[in-house]
């Protein structure tokens, strides 16, 4: 499971097994709401891009944070959470 995402505004739940699967063509989603919604190959792609890039986002801002708080610049809970705070 990678989390919660959302799809044309639509929140959906995320697993990495139906992403990549679901790049090859249609797949059906359970939306947040309960409802159910189909997306193409092309909207896939476009999710999978996302949660990809906000992954990497993860890791830049742990790395980063890591740094400062061996660096000694970062010494308080707050100051972690501003290194993650730009993160969507």
């Amino acid at each position: 499971m990678l989390g919660d995402a959302s799809l044309a505004g639509v929140p959906v739940r995320v697993h990495r097994g139906v992403i990549l699967g679901a790049r090859r063509g249609n797949a059906g989603f359970k939306a947040a709401d309960g409802t159910f919604v189909t997306v193409n190959a092309a909207q896939m792609t476009g999710l999978y891009n996302g949660v990809v890039a906000h992954v990497q986002a993860c890791y830049a801002a742990e790395a980063a944070a890591a740094a400062a708080i061996n660096g000694g610049t970062i010494t308080t809970y707050a100051g972690v959470d501003q290194q993650f705070a730009a993160i969507t």
